[in-house]
């Protein structure tokens, strides 16, 4: 449920308490949330004493501006929470981390994936400390046809079909999207099935270079 409410910029799951994550130094919300909880019993104490009450309309405009805060950051910012970095080499003297990569793309070298099942889609999510000027992609399976599609983010750049062969593309200029100090990338293929192949047995190449 937290990785629900979590975004891009912003996860959840940083602001609660972690006794797994303590033995990385202090975590800081392990210390807070004891205070906050010692802060709301004093409150609870003196309001006790001094009783108060809100009126309805204060009620109604509280109610109104937690949900119009709650929605505001539900839709301002991408869906997606990234997990389990992997920091790798791409060429050229770049790097990228790639984040949340199925465990059907095993990676093989710096980029170098894989793709142990077909007829299914892949996500690659990464940032790099630079801008992309543009991407390199090579594809295919010495055994097989697949038909296949490349997309970044939600634009479909390219669809074709590799026949027993390993394709070279050329994707200059890709967009992105700016996430701190870093840029964010989704590549997205979308791999047919061949129904002759044991992809497990004979895994499709999936290669990704930046430039």
């Amino acid at each position: 449920m937290f990785f629900l409410l979590s975004n891009l910029h912003f996860q959840v799951t940083d602001l609660l308490p972690s006794y797994i994550k303590s033995g990385e130094g202090t975590w800081l919300p392990n210390l807070i949330w004891p205070g906050i909880v010692i802060l709301l019993v004093v409150v609870y104490v003196v309001t006790r004493r001094r009783p108060f009450s809100l009126k309805f309309s204060s009620h109604l405009l509280l109610v109104c501006a937690a949900l119009l805060l709650f929605f505001f950051g539900l839709v301002l910012y991408p869906r997606r929470v990234l997990r389990n970095p992997t920091y790798t080499e791409l060429g050229s003297g770049r790097s990228a981390t790639f984040y949340s990569l199925s465990r059907a793309a095993r990676i093989v070298g710096p980029g170098r994936f894989r793709l142990r099942e077909d007829g299914r889609s892949y996500r690659f999510y990464l940032t790099t400390r630079q801008p992309v000027e543009g991407l390199q992609i090579s594809l295919g399976s010495t055994q097989g046809e697949y038909d296949y599609s490349i997309s970044l983010f939600d634009e479909v750049l390219v669809r074709g079909r590799t026949v027993k062969e390993i394709r070279s593309l050329s994707l200059p200029d890709p967009p992105r999207y700016k996430l701190g100090k870093e840029s964010f990338y989704t590549i997205i293929l979308d791999l047919g099935k061949d129904s002759g192949v044991q992809s497990d047995l004979d895994p499709y190449h999936f290669e990704i270079t930046l430039n």
